[in-house]
């Protein structure tokens, strides 16, 4: 099943209720966030593009910043995009593989 939907229309709430019946529930908006951590080739190269400026005072990149960045530019939504997107899709089909290998779904 995939869910989708924009923001505070109830995908956190149907998740819940999907893990609450035993279902495996792999959420894009988390490993999103996982593949942007400090330390991380994502976080780099999104440094490297981006320049400092959007990382916080604790040098996590500053999500609000880089949000303001790249909905005012096309080319920089579209280079975040190509960062961050095949490393989501991997990580997802990675706990695809490992939940199919596990005989769950």
């Amino acid at each position: 099943v995939g869910l989708t939907g924009g923001l505070a229309t109830g995908k956190s709430s149907v998740s819940q209720l999907l893990r609450k019946k035993g279902f495996s529930v792999i959420d894009a908006d988390r490993k999103a966030k996982e593949v942007l951590e400090k330390g991380t080739e994502a976080y780099s190269d999104v440094v490297n593009y981006f320049g400092k400026q959007v990382l916080g005072p604790d040098q996590e990149i500053n999500r609000a910043e880089l949000a303001k960045r790249v909905f005012n530019s096309t080319l920089d939504r579209e280079q975040l995009e190509k960062i961050v997107h095949p490393r989501i899709q991997k990580s997802v089909a990675s706990d695809r593989q490992y939940l199919q290998d596990q005989g769950l779904q």
